[in-house]
């Protein structure tokens, strides 16, 4: 069931919880912009998308916006290879990580060991709560599709 749609409309769903968190300086060092990544069955490929003010006038100091990007894909992969949010792999197995590995904070593995999300682009502790926040998005849109499916009459995909 997991479909590039099924993502996008779950970051969509997600991005009014994303722009609160850009309104708070608590949550923000420097851009008002994220890069989420989802990694799973059923995806011919990650799904990566920016929410945010893409076309904000950006701080050099910041970095390359393309490195935000490769960052979450790194987030979401990580937590999708070892099956552990990023944070713990740094603060409680760091044995696990592998050279040129990076342990930023920001990658979960959603509840059923599948499905890695990763997120970069503000601090790391919100980064992982956005990862959450779009995980929840995911399943919220999974399960009313099975509703409609449902309301069909049927109980097949």
């Amino acid at each position: 069931m997991l479909s590039e749609n099924l993502v996008e409309e779950a970051i969509s769903l997600a991005s009014y919880q994303i722009y609160a968190l850009f309104s708070d300086p608590r949550f923000v060092w420097g851009p008002k912009l994220v890069s989420i990544t989802v990694d799973g069955p059923g995806l011919d490929a990650p799904v990566q998308q920016w929410v945010g003010s893409v076309d904000q006038e950006w701080n050099e100091n910041w970095g390359l916006k393309a490195r935000f990007q490769e960052l979450s894909l790194w987030k979401a992969n990580t937590s999708r290879r070892y099956g552990k949010p990023t944070v713990e792999l740094a603060n409680l197995y760091p044995v696990l990580l592998m050279k040129g590995d990076y342990f930023y904070q920001g990658g979960i593995i959603d509840r059923s060991g599948f499905i890695g999300i990763g997120t970069s682009g503000i601090k790391g502790f919100a980064d992982e709560q956005i990862s959450h926040i779009v995980e929840a998005m995911i399943y919220a849109v999974a399960f009313a599709s099975l509703e409609d499916v449902k309301a069909k009459g049927s109980s097949q995909l």
